[in-house]
């Protein structure tokens, strides 16, 4: 297959005007030098767009052929008001259940008091979890009174509830150091 040739913006013009005259799509074809075909989708680029010369950018990512083609979904006709039906619904099975958000107290032999969390863990939740299951967790590790929390940056970490709590409930803390400074 040969290279595809670009008409000119003249030569568009050209066409143009021949077009407008009354000349046929064959006729300025043989004109011009070029197929019905070319010339029939630069007076029609006119018709539609008003524009001579091509448009500026990049094309879509989906053409009409993309649009058109099914996603896979079924349409099915149903009597008015008898689309809930029992005999009219299709069972459908749903897998997995989602994600589970767990806080325990470690030591190097066991985990002890999981707490599952459900919905968003804020500063208050986190409190919670801490008056409700850090010592009892520590007394089942064996750790009674011996152990350290180590907080991170989390904003729910460093509310100053969570921190007033752990200053007078907690004998030890360890706290993560900022981040070297670079200089260069």
């Amino acid at each position: 297959m040969a290279p595809r040739r670009e008409t000119s913006i003249d030569a568009r013009k050209f066409i143009l005007r021949l077009f407008k005259k009354g000349k046929s799509h064959r006729e300025i074809a043989k004109i011009v030098g070029r197929s019905h075909a070319c010339v029939q989708k630069i007076i029609g680029k006119f018709k539609s767009d008003g524009l001579i010369e091509n448009k500026s950018g990049r094309r879509k990512k989906c053409s009409r052929s993309d649009v058109a083609k099914s996603d896979g979904r079924r349409i099915v006709w149903r009597k008015p008001k008898t689309s809930l039906d029992p005999k009219n619904l299709r069972p459908t099975i749903k897998h997995g259940g989602g994600l589970v958000m767990v806080w325990g107290s470690m030591a190097s032999t066991r985990v002890r008091n999981l707490v599952f969390i459900d919905g968003i863990m804020n500063h208050m939740v986190y409190l919670d979890i801490l008056h409700n299951s850090l010592k009892e967790s520590a007394k089942n590790l064996g750790l009674d009174g011996n152990f350290i929390v180590k907080p991170d940056k989390d904003p729910k970490h460093m509310a100053c509830n969570v921190k007033m709590w752990c200053l007078f409930h907690c004998k030890q803390q360890l706290h993560t150091p900022p981040p070297p400074t670079t200089i260069s």
